[in-house]
């Protein structure tokens, strides 16, 4: 999955949403739904109202997740979404795109869902990058059903949270793009060349 993410020849907003969907690991529709004016540049931060309504997830940045969405920035950044509809900037991108964009590289009916990566992190990030459960599962931003302690759990953990997302990311970019300039990703639908070696 990783190498097929990194050579998409498609949109680059499309190009950038699969891309940030593997950096980010949030839900397909709170990825999707994602507004310019959550984003925290400052702090490296994605701070959103959670699609349940309990409170706020955090999401750190990486270096690489800000190269992409900044390049990003220059096709979308004048509107309201970071993943535009193709059809009509004022709406967002929709995750059935991010199916079909996944179907159209070749991964045919294995692939039911959006977000095929998600899953598979949480095992890595646990098993090969040795994260605690805990840590894990607060980046995943699994559904309290408490609203504050939500907002405390999505919220707390920051340091150790943006230390493990900036391995992820580093590890997810040696899949992509081996040889590449650490934090740097090719450009948006550039279609480089990945290794065979991929998350799946």
């Amino acid at each position: 999955l990783a190498s097929a993410v990194g050579k998409y020849p498609g949109s680059p907003v499309t190009s950038a949403a699969l891309r940030l969907s593997l950096l980010l690991l949030v839900q397909r529709g709170e990825l999707c739904r994602a507004e310019w004016k959550d984003f925290q540049w400052d702090e490296a931060i994605w701070r959103y109202q959670l699609s349940s309504a309990l409170g706020f997830h955090y999401v750190p940045l990486s270096a690489q997740a800000v190269r992409n969405l900044r390049d990003l920035q220059l096709i979308t950044g004048e509107g309201r979404y970071v993943f535009a509809a193709a059809r009509s900037s004022e709406k967002a991108m929709q995750p059935r795109d991010l199916l079909r964009a996944l179907r159209a590289m070749g991964l045919g009916s294995d692939v039911t869902t959006s977000q095929p990566f998600r899953p598979l992190a949480r095992i890595l990030l646990r098993d090969v990058l040795r994260f605690p459960p805990q840590i894990v599962n607060q980046q995943l931003g699994h559904v309290i059903s408490d609203r504050k302690e939500c907002e405390i759990n999505c919220g707390s953990c920051l340091l150790e949270r943006r230390q493990m997302m900036q391995m992820w990311s580093d590890y997810v970019e040696r899949l992509m793009f081996p040889g590449a300039i650490p934090g740097v990703f090719t450009p948006l639908g550039g279609g480089s060349e990945a290794s065979n070696t991929g998350i799946a």
